[in-house]
């Protein structure tokens, strides 16, 4: 028998057990996406959007919230909190930037920004972000958005 036969069949009888050692791990793939895509945390999330400006909305202390607003950072604008220091009440993470669906090839394209907040105690508390440039502290924002948080009220 010559070499390149011995050669194929050792990788013949090997493969059964890659195709096993393979189809397991997008098993284990599958069923993480399929409790992160469906978990209660999930489905819970309440999101808002510009038209949602001045809107006093309902959370739990530790309950999340995610805001998604119209932005275009090749421009320089970005949405930041109004105060700098924040409210200790409140934690407002970027989550990030996320292009438009526009066609490919588009420079400059805007998209959405999104943020999560998550309150951190009850009581009644003011979220105000601006969209400015970073370097134009003393120019009034390009827009406005409010929202009031509201931890002592209770979901229905």
């Amino acid at each position: 028998m010559s070499w390149d036969i011995r050669q194929r069949r050792r990788r013949e009888r090997r493969l059964p057990h890659r195709q096993k050692r393979y189809s397991a791990i997008r098993m284990m793939t599958a069923t993480i996406l399929c409790v992160l895509l469906f978990s209660p945390a999930a489905a819970a999330e309440t999101g808002l959007t510009e038209a949602d400006d001045g809107r006093t909305v309902c959370l739990q202390p530790r309950e999340e919230l995610l805001i998604t607003l119209p932005a275009n950072p090749t421009t320089g604008y970005r949405w930041e909190a109004a105060e700098p220091g924040g409210n200790p009440a409140v934690e407002l993470i970027a989550v990030g930037f996320r292009p438009s669906t526009a066609p490919s090839g588009i420079i400059g394209a805007g998209g959405v920004e999104r943020f999560r907040v998550r309150l951190l105690k009850p009581g009644r508390f003011a979220v105000t972000l601006h969209y400015r440039r970073p370097w134009e502290k003393d120019r009034a924002p390009a827009g406005v958005f409010r929202l009031i948080l509201d931890g002592t009220c209770a979901n229905p």
